[in-house]
């Protein structure tokens, strides 16, 4: 064997063709390669140009309200580190114990010019105005000779006379639905002695004096009974008035009123007891 080398051939360099750059006055008509040729003419629909006319209309008016719309230029936000934070509370911290002091001022000017409210500790006149229940009113009138002596239950017995309001088919009708009426109360506060009071509704107090008779004695009264408004001299015509109150309520009392008939219904179990205790005793 021959110790020859065998060598390989590299192919030839490729030629690089260089650009022609044109010049740029010079533009490159391109031809197309086919050509249409159209013969007749082309009809659109009445529709069809109308709304081809909104479309370029609408994307006239994007391209308007895109040169007109502003560039947002994007910030990076700054985060402040946590020794700036502080330094800014201490300065906010300053500002306030300024303002603060600055407030104090002006609250002790105020209170030196304020002026002070004088208290009113005159007699005083209240007036108010409250809704309650319609109530039959009874006016009684007492016959004084027809008194009885006492038994030994304690009982009276007394001829009173009531004369009562007749009510209406109407108004019983709007008695049971509930009537109410307006009261209006005055009230007369820090009057000494009653001056103010004595002043707008004067008494002729020797008038009053003369017709408080107790019906019962026939004697001057010392009292008067808040219910039937009759004076009394003692406990005794005290007892005799308002038992004959009560024996007219049981005779012509308005049982459709839910108290006066719970009260009834007491009295009766009262007397009911009395009489057996009475029995008891006698027997």
């Amino acid at each position: 064997r021959s110790n020859r080398r065998l060598k390989t051939k590299k192919a030839p360099p490729k030629q690089v063709q260089k650009k022609v750059l044109k010049p740029k006055g010079t533009i490159d008509k391109r031809h197309p390669k086919f050509t249409i040729i159209d013969s007749g003419r082309k009809s659109f629909r009445r529709s069809t140009a109308l709304k081809s006319a909104a479309t370029q209309h609408r994307l006239k008016q994007l391209n308007e309200a895109k040169k007109h719309k502003k560039v947002v230029v994007k910030t990076e936000e700054w985060i402040p580190t946590q020794e700036e934070l502080l330094e800014e509370a201490l300065e906010t911290e300053k500002e306030n114990l300024k303002s603060l002091e600055k407030y104090q001022k002006m609250e002790l000017e105020k209170k030196k010019t304020r002026p002070t409210k004088r208290t009113f500790t005159g007699p005083t006149i209240r007036y108010q105005s409250v809704s309650m229940p319609l109530i039959e009113e009874l006016s009684p009138v007492i016959d004084a000779l027809g008194i009885k002596t006492e038994d030994d239950t304690g009982e009276v017995d007394i001829a009173m006379k009531f004369k009562t309001k007749r009510k209406t088919a109407n108004s019983r009708a709007a008695a049971k639905t509930g009537p109410r009426v307006e009261r209006t109360f005055i009230t007369f506060e820090n009057d000494i002695d009653n001056k103010v009071f004595e002043k707008y509704f004067p008494v002729k107090r020797k008038d009053a004096q003369k017709n408080r008779i107790c019906p019962i004695t026939h004697l001057p009264a010392r009292y008067v009974d808040p219910i039937t408004k009759l004076p009394y001299r003692n406990l005794g015509a005290f007892r005799i008035i308002r038992e004959g109150y009560y024996r007219q309520l049981e005779e012509k009392g308005n049982t459709e009123n839910p108290a006066i008939a719970k009260w009834l219904q007491w009295r009766k179990q009262m007397k009911d007891q009395r009489q057996k205790t009475k029995a008891q005793k006698s027997g």
